[in-house]
């Protein structure tokens, strides 16, 4: 019998016991001999892989699952076959299935609560990857051993492979159908909400002790799920909160339109009913393992710009690095209760009182707020009509600084409980207190790009900058004995020498400071850094930051070798949540920190483009839970073209602005489609397919119909010509520029004999006599380019003695209809936001002062660099919009 293989070896996995055994296959336990550690091996049964069609979708759907890396999904390692046996290779759990529990009795209702909430938080991460699960079920639900009540989901994308699409398939029937949707009964296609409805289910029997939808055989237990209503859990078990039952009959409705929509909303509402359930019900965090030592590995730079997240990989460990014991547990207990944004959180050093900003107060703008850690209302220490930000406690907790956006901006101090405000320094940004609270550590600039570190007296004086020896640093962050400073900076003047961004270590009397040589190691780690200001304990030095894994972003700690300022070690993650950031630590080691939801969507403002006046308000267009960017717009503003990820890939949609109908274009399940580019007469839209760094052009028409490629090397979309009849795109990482007309085919090269190194994003005047684009060439100024226009000629750009300098820019930039207007984003106020020069019609020479055409300053919002979807009337924009709430964790002692 091929699955008697206890004590052989497969592949280099040797096999240790039998764990289970089932219609999709047998589980075992083995040993991988290369990485010395324990996994399960799932043998799929044969008759599963007999046709070239299931096989292939077996393959597509475990590659997928394979993508997921979340706390509450079991990790898949590898898919491979050996002599006829196709297996799946997996993490071993140490638990046993929720079918188990559920046999003992009905939940504890926030036992039932933590399992479903759990069980939402993988499926929304997988969701979001695109990837439906079909068959959620108890047995498919792991409770690990010793974690505290961790749950894992298991066996993504084999419900697929097994035709659990429907209720039956030819010859047998599925012994889960407890658990289907009434639209998997009616042979439709799964989607979300069927692993919406079914994940209801398991709730409902968690708390019922009985399923939702019963009979004594299948066909029964099928009529009960198209027909019948459950019993109401109120009337199943006392106790039951209302909402607790309006939760999981939502779940169950039947027409999957009047359910939840998306597992978001629903992880939402189940969170509520938890904190209504048991309000000082506090969760448990286990910190995952440091991972083994490895040796040091070498990887070559990265390979894209990074304008808005900053990489934060880690050396592997030698012999000097210093000892940290494994991280402690926590216990994860929530602060705040908001709706809107609240964020920014400081932690005073004894743990007492906590500071953040929140726009609670409903006048639009952020204030600070100051509440104690035990219990008790809020206090209003802000309320200025400009934002107020990035609080920082003196070391008594006495004082607090912060960053206010009034009058330009400016670095405030005031008492920790309340009291008048006193301005310390002009400009500024990210505070820190010292730990003697003798002086305040702070940025200036436009972001990172031009910035400098100040240090400023607490008791009134000239602020100092900091001599780093780098050509530019920020976000600075104090030492714990006061002698050094950590902050983000470069040793070179342009943001695309991205190897030489990094966190860097500086004396703080000055000097040349020291890089931590932390992003060049970033993908030895698998890891990139969140960009938020970290924290620096000591006992030994560590820095405790946020850092992203996949989709999910957590709490991590990191030791900091002293001299030479080396990060050495792996990190260890101390959170398992989803979007975990801002930490702040206390002195007693608990981290106050921030828990973030952004979404992007498609937004729109009346506008007289010709003249750069505004003359409305921003509000949403197109809304979703994916995000949307890239918005384009035809010139009569009356079609919108723009990119969305539902699917779990990128693809291209539309809209037709008259009637707000919004459909998908393009759906390509295994592909990528980027960059989706209107034409300006809104007939035909360009897109980029393929990979990041390895994409080839494509054009179809707005209606809808066969798509044409345009490109067979590896291109990058840029803009249409006005006349719409040329694309514009970048070859040869982009150092070449050429057009390539739609209906011929026929290329021209747009730089002439002009090296294209360091300039790119052009764009074609509305009468394609001009060219505007960015120059980022040497000798840079301290934004790191400018925006250029350049005449043409015969077809080609004009050279360099011709060109017109307008402005330092760090996005792209557009022109208005007329020509007349070239529009940018900039972060030249410390904030991304929209600007324009006017232009001399003839010679496009700048005209006056910079306009300031749309700013948003707001802590919830912020403006997208590649917005550019302009008509006569109208501009559209990809606004990302903030939501969170502050958490508490706190160490738990060993027992």
């Amino acid at each position: 019998n091929w699955l008697i293989l206890i004590g052989t070896t497969i592949s280099h996995y040797k096999i240790t016991e039998k764990l289970g055994e089932g219609g999709m296959g047998v589980v075992y336990k083995a040993d991988d001999t290369k990485l010395d550690r324990p996994v399960a091996l799932k043998f799929l049964a044969p008759h599963l892989l007999r046709d070239e069609e299931g096989r292939k979708r077996f393959e597509r759907e475990a590659k997928s699952a394979a993508k997921l890396d979340h706390p509450n999904i079991c990790t898949v390692y590898e898919i491979d076959e050996v002599d006829g046996r196709t297996f799946i290779v997996m993490a071993f759990l140490g638990g046993h299935p929720l079918s188990e529990r559920i046999k003992e009795g009905p939940l504890k209702l926030p036992e039932a609560l933590s399992v479903a909430i759990q069980m939402a938080e993988g499926l929304e991460a997988a969701h979001q990857k695109g990837i439906t699960h079909r068959d959620i079920k108890p047995d498919n639900v792991m409770l690990m051993a010793g974690s505290r009540g961790l749950v894992k989901l298991m066996d993504f994308g084999l419900a697929q492979l097994a035709g659990s699409s429907k209720f039956t398939r030819e010859g047998t029937t599925l012994g889960t159908v407890n658990y289907m949707s009434p639209e998997q009964g009616e042979g439709a296609e799964a989607d979300p909400r069927t692993d919406i409805w079914s994940l209801g289910v398991v709730l409902y029997e968690m708390v019922a002790g009985q399923r939702p939808f019963l009979g004594e055989f299948d066909q029964a237990i099928i009529f009960s799920i198209m027909n019948e209503p459950p019993e109401p859990l109120t009337a199943v078990r006392t106790g039951v909160p209302k909402e607790l039952e309006r939760i999981t009959n939502k779940c169950l409705t039947k027409k999957a339109d009047e359910r939840y929509q998306d597992v978001t909303n629903l992880l939402v509402d189940l969170q509520a009913c938890r904190r209504e359930l048991e309000p000082q019900q506090s969760r448990v965090a286990t910190p995952a393992p440091a991972p083994k030592r490895t040796s040091p590995m070498i990887f070559g730079g990265l390979a894209a710009v990074v304008l808005a997240a900053l990489g934060l990989g880690w050396w592997f460990g030698t012999s000097s690095e210093p000892t940290i014991e494994a991280p402690p547990q926590y216990k994860l207990t929530q602060q705040t209760f908001d709706t809107g944004y609240t964020a920014q959180p400081a932690i005073s050093p004894d743990g007492r009182l906590l500071a953040y900003a929140s726009d609670r107060a409903s006048e639009g703008n952020l204030d600070i707020w100051v509440q104690q850690v035990s219990g008790g209302d809020p206090i209003q220490l802000t309320s200025h009509a400009s934002d107020e930000g990035s609080p920082s406690f003196s070391p008594d907790a006495s004082q607090l600084v912060f960053r206010s956006q009034r009058d330009g901006g400016g670095i405030y101090l005031i008492a920790a409980l309340g009291g008048s405000e006193r301005l310390l320094a002009k400009s500024g940004q990210k505070p820190r207190f010292s730990p003697d609270g003798q002086r305040v550590a702070y940025s200036v600039g436009g972001g990172l790009r031009d910035s400098s570190v100040y240090v400023v007296p607490v008791s009134g004086g000239s602020p100092e900058k900091l001599e780093t020896g780098v050509a530019w640093a920020g976000w600075p962050v104090w030492s714990p004995d006061g002698k050094h400073i950590l902050f983000q900076g470069n040793d070179e003047e342009t943001i695309i020498a991205i190897d030489a961004m990094d966190w860097w270590v500086v004396a703080v009397e000055g000097g040349q400071a020291k890089k931590t040589g932390a992003v060049e190691r970033l993908r030895e780690a698998g890891l990139s850094y969140s960009f938020t200001q970290p924290a620096w304990v000591q006992s030994p030095d560590r820095i405790i930051l946020s850092a992203r894994s996949g989709g999910t972003v957590n709490i991590y700690q990191a030791p900091l070798t002293p001299e030479p300022w080396r990060v050495e070690a792996l990190p260890q993650r101390l959170t398992q949540g989803v979007a975990e950031s801002e930490p702040s630590v206390a002195d007693d080691g608990r981290i106050a920190f921030a828990n973030i939801d952004r979404d992007r969507d498609i937004w729109s403002i009346a506008i007289n483009a010709n003249t750069g006046e505004v003359t409305g308000e921003p509000a949403p267009v197109v809304e979703s839970d994916t995000g949307e960017d890239f918005p384009t717009v035809s010139a009569d503003g009356k079609r919108l073209a723009f990119g969305l990820d539902r699917s779990g890939n990128r693809d291209v949609w539309v809209r037709d602005n008259m009637t707000g109908r919004t459909s998908a274009l393009i759906v390509s399940p295994d592909l990528e489609e980027f960059r989706a580019l209107l034409s300006p007469d809104g007939s035909t839209v360009a897109f980029m397919r393929g990979t990041y760094g390895n994409t080839e052009l494509y054009v179809i028409p707005f209606e809808g119909g066969t798509e044409e490629k345009l490109t067979d090397g590896v291109s990058t979309i840029i803009s249409w010509s006005a006349d719409s009849k040329r694309v514009l795109y970048a070859t040869n990482g982009l150092a070449e520029w050429n057009t390539i007309h739609v209906e011929t085919g026929e290329v021209v090269h747009l730089l002439g004999d002009i090296p294209g190194d360091g300039i790119g994003s052009p764009y074609l005047s509305p009468d394609d006599r001009w060219l505007l684009f960015s120059d980022t060439r040497p000798p840079l100024g301290p934004g790191g380019g400018t925006i250029t226009i350049a005449p043409m000629r015969n077809g080609a750009m004009a050279g360099p003695d011709e060109w017109v300098s307008l402005a330092e820019q760090s996005g792209r930039a557009w022109w208005s209809p007329d020509g007349n207007l070239a529009y940018f984003y900039s972060t030249r106020d410390g904030f991304g936001c929209y600007w324009a020069w006017r232009l001399d019609p003839t010679t496009k020479q700048p005209i006056g002062e910079i306009i300031e055409v749309l700013h948003m300053h707001d802590g919830r919002h912020s403006l997208s660099p590649q917005a550019y979807g302009l008509a006569s009337d109208r501009l559209y924009l990809s606004v990302s919009e903030t939501r969170s709430n502050i958490w508490l964790a706190e160490p738990v002692k060993p027992e």
